[in-house]
């Protein structure tokens, strides 16, 4: 069995931070999606509902923060957002709820058509 993957600082630094938002329904993992070589990283939070019927949920809700190694700031974008978010400031649990409602009931529409053989 392979070891799990050790975490980078800055996806500590993030996992700490999501872990105080106390989500009461939603999982999540952490991952960075890309380091920049302008010193910008970017690590992604999926936020999911995996249950024992389905421990691989067919959809989730990215958010990505962006960590500047030069100044240390932490933000963070909602998928599909426009407005940035200071890490200091919570995520409100309804936003995620809202953003996997849509993408669920997307995928079940998409599920719901008959393919052509």
């Amino acid at each position: 069995m392979a070891a799990p993957p050790v975490m980078s600082a800055a996806e500590r630094e993030v996992s700490v931070i999501v872990s105080k938002w106390e989500f009461q329904t939603y999982g999540f993992s952490v991952r960075t999606a890309k380091r920049a070589e302008d010193g910008l990283s970017v690590i992604r939070v999926l936020f999911s509902q995996p249950d024992q019927t389905c421990p691989v949920p067919k959809t989730s809700v990215s958010v990505d923060f962006f960590k500047d190694s030069s100044t240390g700031r932490l933000r963070y974008l909602l998928e599909g957002q426009q407005f940035e978010h200071d890490a200091e400031e919570a995520c409100n649990e309804e936003w995620i709820r809202q953003l996997h409602d849509t993408k669920r009931a997307i995928r079940e529409q998409f599920d719901s058509v008959e393919r052509p053989r």
